[in-house]
């Protein structure tokens, strides 16, 4: 009994987070990127890091919302290695190519860790609470 209940208790949280983390992700996202463009000095970890993992959730919502539109399927999931192809992506093109042909870019091996829990965060938000 008490199992089914933690389990009943996190399948509704994460229901619930489902059902804000987007926009809240955005405006979070925008405002930083706002204030870093307007010259306000942010601590450094909202300057450097939190972007970088808020941006697999946000590109994966997107692509997902997308993809549903197109496929006229609102229940559709994008699987696990496309999720991991696109992290993957994001870490070598952001953190090693970039910054090898560009001074703007510098590679953190954080910033590639925090794109592999944004998508983890993706994943268990969106498809850990699906009853099977």
């Amino acid at each position: 009994m008490a199992k089914q209940l933690r389990y009943t208790f996190l399948y509704r949280s994460i229901l619930g987070i489902r059902k804000f983390y987007f926009p809240v992700f955005l405006v979070t996202a925008v405002s930083i990127f706002s204030a870093q463009k307007t010259g306000i000095v942010l601590p450094e970890y909202l300057n450097n890091h939190v972007n970088d993992f808020l941006c697999l959730p946000l590109v994966l919502y997107i692509g997902q919302f997308c993809v549903r539109i197109i496929r006229s399927d609102s229940t559709l999931q994008l699987p696990i290695s496309l999720l991991l192809c696109i992290t993957v992506y994001y870490a070598v093109y952001f953190e090693y190519y970039l910054p090898n042909v560009n001074a703007r870019y510098t590679g953190d091996p954080v910033d590639v860790m925090l794109y592999f829990f944004g998508m983890l965060f993706f994943y268990i938000v969106e498809y850990g609470s699906q009853k099977k």
